[in-house]
């Protein structure tokens, strides 16, 4: 089971599929849905690995929660993604936009934004 967290970037909700040690400190691998644009579904399953420092646990939470805790290998290109992730692995997001599929971008803002007003009764 995976820890709910908050993230310091949108799409801000996540959960803490595993700590990861580093030669660079700790990281966090974190799973989310994100809304994007473009081919496809209009929401998308990511995995990626975050700085620690990215991550907040989220109000009323169990503590508890076991979450896996990895020794990542030098390379950043051989980091796992979560076990069975069925979905799209972004790798290392340091900062900046999120690594997306050709084709993608993500929405930010409230999602009532986006829907086409509704027609009068």
């Amino acid at each position: 089971m995976a820890l709910p967290v908050h993230l310091d970037r949108a799409p801000h909700n996540a959960h803490l599929a595993a700590w990861g040690r580093h030669a660079t400190g700790w990281w966090a691998c974190v799973t989310f849905r994100a809304r994007v644009e473009g081919d496809g579904e209009p929401e998308l399953a990511v995995a990626a690995w975050v700085p620690a420092h990215a991550v907040m646990q989220a109000n009323g939470t169990t503590a508890g929660t076991h979450v896996d805790r990895l020794v990542l290998p030098d390379d950043r290109a051989r980091w796992p993604a979560p076990p069975r992730w069925p979905a799209w692995y972004a790798g290392v997001w340091t900062d900046g936009p999120l690594p997306l599929p050709p084709g993608l971008t993500l929405v930010t803002g409230a999602a009532w934004r986006k829907r086409p007003p509704r027609a009068a009764l």
